[in-house]
């Protein structure tokens, strides 16, 4: 290293490459004549493999390349080293400047250079100090003010680790290397929790801190050959190429260990931890979509499981998965072909033992497959058919009420449950449905669940005044009795509460549930509302629900209620 000046900090390291000792010794005596001399470090190199040895140590920061006329192939040679450059993952920091005597390259060859990664060209019979040293600085600050671009397109501005676009990249490398070398990728999603109530009670700042102190333990207890990022305001991913998947369990155990006892807050009803979902190429994952899906739905499993934990997607989850995926395929079009069908839930007055209301279940049986009425809901949201759902729905059951009123000889309540709070097919399509079906039917009841009341309640106030004003009654299914729910009951013009059955457990042998129940009848009737309980299964359920003069009841215990599709066709038949 030759330094030209006496400081010991200098601005810039400087490697000369000519194999031309004159050349050099030129080169070098032009940037002593500048008072800006001392800024300088510079190095010689006699060649271009003796320059790359050279530019690979730490803090070189702009390389003065002669072009070496004296080869036929020079042209080629240069190139050949600003691949390298580029190769060694140099050309960002380095800042690379080509002095050629004049008439040696042509123009268009010299654009080629700076195409290349070459920050400037200069012709030497044209070179000043001045000039060289303007020359340097200006391609040093391009070098710098690209290098900082590159990161700002790769990397979080808050915590510095990858951002989605670069994780995306090694993520692609990563399945791609297990592919070729039969090798587990593992992926980890990472979810802090609890974060919303930091930001809401410490204010956003407090809150990008967490997430700092959070990145930086994700980062030191990953292995060099792991890569970490930020893909979400508050969540993290890490992808893991290693043998074995135990390797994956071994850091993801390590992260939340670490968290835990290094992350603590002033609030001792915030506790800060996370929520980890883990899956693996190709165990469970055959492409990166596949990786991804898998990976978010093992943390969601995590945050709803225990949080401060982990959850491996697994080869039986993958099987569910795959069942899902397959039935989310197969759902549209089933609705669209009538393959679903309705059967009627009974709720049953407590005092009379009439029947005063049927609430439909929607059934749909593909070959091979068990579902619930829950599942098929869950599909039906995950996959936004609602409109398509309804517009199936509605007819439908209007038709079964009507077999029913026949059977019956009394109106009936036409309970429909709103699965989805902001629908405006439903509101659109419900009078014009009305008009067509009207024979006995005199009552339509919507019912609302309770956390879509407390979730959004502004928009609920506004469609329960349109689903009034279409005649309709209203009423809040999974009601329970919580301090937040009473609050906004009596601001809502609403006619029926159904106590949802999880408040009342073991309601034969619980005083408590029996307490319960009685609490919400006695609220529901100085309201002046009708209050239900489902999951009536056995006679002591039902003798305990009458005592309590709770209105109506629903489950097994209730007697079966006639078939309306028979009943229907023969009242056609007469």
């Amino acid at each position: 290293m030759k330094k030209i000046g006496s400081q010991a900090q200098h601005q810039h390291s400087i490697v000369v490459i000519n194999e031309d000792s004159d050349h050099r010794e030129y080169i070098t005596g032009m940037l002593e004549k500048s008072h800006k001399s001392a800024e300088y470090a510079v190095a010689c190199a006699v060649s271009f493999d003796h320059g790359l040895k050279l530019l690979r140590q730490k803090k070189k920061n702009c390389c003065l390349l002669s072009y070496p006329s004296q080869y036929d192939d020079a042209d080629a040679r240069v190139l050949s080293f600003l691949k390298s450059i580029r190769r060694r993952k140099l050309g960002g920091s380095i800042a690379v400047i080509i002095i050629a005597d004049e008439g040696q390259c042509d123009a268009r060859t010299a654009v080629e250079f700076i195409h290349q990664g070459a920050q400037d060209f200069l012709v030497r019979q044209d070179m000043t100090a001045s000039r060289l040293y303007s020359s340097i600085d200006d391609a040093v600050n391009r070098c710098e003010s690209q290098k900082n671009l590159i990161h700002l397109a790769h990397y979080d501005y808050l915590t510095g680790l990858l951002n989605r676009g670069l994780f995306m990249d090694r993520l692609q490398h990563a399945v791609n290397h297990s592919k070729r070398n039969d090798v587990t990728c593992s992926l980890l999603y990472i979810d802090v929790d609890n974060f919303k109530q930091v930001n809401d009670l410490y204010g956003h700042d407090v809150g990008d801190q967490l997430l700092l102190k959070v990145s930086e333990q994700i980062s030191h207890n990953c292995r060099n050959t792991d890569s970490a990022a930020r893909i979400g305001g508050d969540e993290f991913a890490v992808i893991i190429s290693s043998p074995s998947a135990n390797d994956a369990s071994k850091v993801t155990t390590s992260i939340i260990k670490k968290i835990a006892a290094d992350i603590t807050l002033k609030s001792p009803n915030i506790v800060v931890s996370l929520s980890v979902g883990v899956a693996h190429f190709p165990d469970t994952a055959k492409d990166i979509d596949q990786l991804m899906k898998q990976a978010d739905s093992a943390m969601y499993k995590a945050k709803g499981a225990s949080r401060a934990g982990y959850v491996e997607f697994s080869k039986s989850q993958y099987q569910q998965w795959e069942r899902e995926r397959r039935l989310e395929e197969l759902l549209p079009k089933a609705i669209e072909n009538g393959e679903l069908s309705l059967s009627l839930q009974s709720a049953f007055h407590t005092h009379s033992d009439d029947l005063v209301s049927v609430r439909p279940q929607v059934n749909w049986s593909p070959s091979r497959y068990k579902l619930s009425c829950d599942e098929i809901l869950a599909m039906i949201a995950k996959g936004n058919l609602f409109d398509e759902y309804y517009q199936w729905l509605i007819p439908e059951a209007f038709k079964q009420l009507q077999g029913l009123q026949l059977a019956y000889r009394h109106s009936l309540t036409l309970v429909l449950s709103l699965e989805q709070l902001n629908n405006d097919f439903l509101l659109q399509h419900l009078e014009p449905t009305l008009k067509a079906y009207p024979g006995h039917i005199s009552k339509i009841c919507i019912a609302l669940g309770e956390a879509e009341l407390l979730q959004n309640p502004l928009p609920s106030r506004k469609l329960i005044k349109q689903l009034k004003n279409q005649g309709c009654q209203i009423m809040v299914s999974q009601f329970t009795a919580s301090y937040e729910i009473k609050a906004i009951i009596p601001t809502l013009s609403i006619d029926f509460l159904q106590l949802d059955s999880r408040c009342i457990p073991n309601l034969d042998t619980r005083l408590e549930s029996r307490k319960t129940l009685e609490a919400a009848v006695l609220y529901a009737h100085r309201l002046n509302y009708g209050i239900g309980v489902c999951n009536i299964d056995s006679e002591n359920d039902y003798r305990i629900a009458l005592k309590s003069q709770c209105d109506f009841i629903e489950g097994s215990y209730c007697p079966p209620i006639a078939d309306p599709v028979k009943v229907a066709a023969l009242s056609q038949s007469n």
